[in-house]
């Protein structure tokens, strides 16, 4: 998979109200505050795009930021980390997010050089805004968009991260969703389901807390999963004998894709070798691999759905369409975005989720402006999130707001703050 590439414009939301009397002075913005609402990040497509706002889509996420520059070494040395984790626990609510202050070219380059997996923004000055003076550097926003640490990746990066998620699972990583994950892994590999057996158990093992009944329930399992796969190679190979081509690429091509990294994996990855050089047998070999690969995805965004993360499913399955097409993992996702977009409870669940996200920006940015005594701009945000969107929760939050918001005096109101920089393009693609 390819990293997205697209320009941050280089303004926040809610840091620019707060920070556009300081830029005057040249001064440098509001510096973000540890166990407060993380500053938003804008970006937009084109110059004549307003900008979506980045973070509060990431809501019930835990948001990972790194801050790197193309010639700096621990930059570089963090993307394999990162890389793993997206790997790993992008399906389970952790999103990262790369952000370089240089351009485009430099950015691609380094992209593609290093083989970035996960999402990247190349342009803009989000690192004043987010007090980076040395590169590399990490933000860690937890699943209500509180900044929650700040820290070099060298320092523990990855152990980081999966203590928040203890702390603020994302849904489908709390302790009750890790339980069921175990108990479907051992239905999985009842069924002789060895991949999908191995990615749950695997997910448990590295989720649950380190030394408890259930990590040690799923490290066992692990095993258990591994040695079954050997007899699951045994058969690809018996099949081979009989001819049966079909159940053999089959067989080796689930255990080389769900088991990567494993023994066992190499030695179907040498089996699969030897029917790659068949010219006859090939091109069904290639199609049983891209098919596991499009299972795997598949697996991926059903975790997304089962957590009701719907948009970023349905980003899934289309990415196993254009990258799979012609395979029987293709044909499932389009019957499950079909599914997901003719559900009207899945609809709704949108649609109330994209109603939060703005009532949430709203809000923020009338706390901002409130925090700087521009109560008038504040009062403009409140009413906004009471008379567009009166369902949603942060609509009894403002109620309060409202109630104990003081007037502005005249003399001290500024002036409106205008976007404080030049506009910027989206690059790049998802692949």
């Amino acid at each position: 998979m390819r990293a997205l590439r697209w320009t941050i414009v280089m303004g926040l939301l809610g840091a620019w109200a707060a920070s556009a009397t300081a830029q005057e002075e040249g001064e440098a913005p509001r510096r973000p505050v540890i166990g407060e609402l993380a500053p938003d990040l804008l970006y937009r497509e084109n110059d004549k795009d307003k900008g979506e706002p980045l973070l509060g889509k990431q809501r019930d996420h835990i948001v990972v930021l790194l801050f790197f520059r193309t010639d700096d070494s621990a930059s570089a040395d963090a993307v394999a980390t990162l890389n793993k984790l997206h790997k790993d626990l992008g399906k389970r609510g952790v999103t990262i997010y790369g952000l370089s202050p240089e351009k485009k070219e430099k950015s691609d380059s380094f992209i593609k050089g290093k083989q970035i997996e996960f999402t990247t923004f190349w342009g803009g000055a989000t690192n004043r805004y987010y007090d980076v003076s040395a590169f590399p550097k990490v933000y860690l926003i937890d699943t209500k968009g509180i900044l929650v640490d700040r820290f070099h990746p060298g320092d523990n990066l990855e152990e980081r991260v999966r203590a928040q998620m203890r702390k603020t699972p994302p849904v489908g990583a709390d302790p009750d969703a890790l339980k069921n994950h175990l108990s479907a892994a051992k239905q999985a590999l009842e069924s002789k389901n060895y991949g999908r057996a191995y990615t749950l158990a695997k997910d448990v093992d590295t989720l649950a807390e380190k030394d408890s009944d259930l990590n040690k329930n799923a490290t066992k399992l692990l095993e258990q999963i591994q040695e079954a796969a050997k007899k699951g190679l045994d058969d690809a190979r018996e099949a081979i004998k009989a001819k049966d081509y079909d159940k053999a690429c089959r067989i080796l091509a689930e255990i080389s894709v769900y088991l990567e990294g494993t023994p066992i994996a190499g030695e179907a990855g040498n089996e699969i070798g030897r029917l790659l050089g068949d010219r006859e047998l090939k091109p069904k070999m290639r199609k049983a691999l891209d098919n596991a690969k499009g299972q795997l995805l598949n697996d991926q965004a059903a975790e997304h759905e089962a957590g009701k993360r719907y948009l970023e499913a349905i980003k899934v399955y289309r990415e196993t369409i254009d990258k799979y097409a012609d395979t029987e993992a293709a044909a499932a996702a389009e019957k499950a975005i079909e599914r997901i977009s003719s559900d009207p409870k899945t609809k709704e669940a949108i649609a109330k989720f994209r109603v939060e996200e703005e009532a949430d920006r709203w809000l923020d940015l009338g706390d901002r402006f409130a925090k700087i005594k521009m109560y008038n701009k504040a009062r403009e945000y409140y009413e906004l999130v009471r008379e567009k969107h009166p369902e949603a929760s942060a609509a009894a939050k403002v109620k309060d707001r409202l109630k104990n918001l003081p007037e502005e005096q005249p003399e001290e109101q500024p002036e409106e703050p205008a976007s404080t920089e030049p506009a910027a393009e989206k690059g790049g693609e998802k692949g």
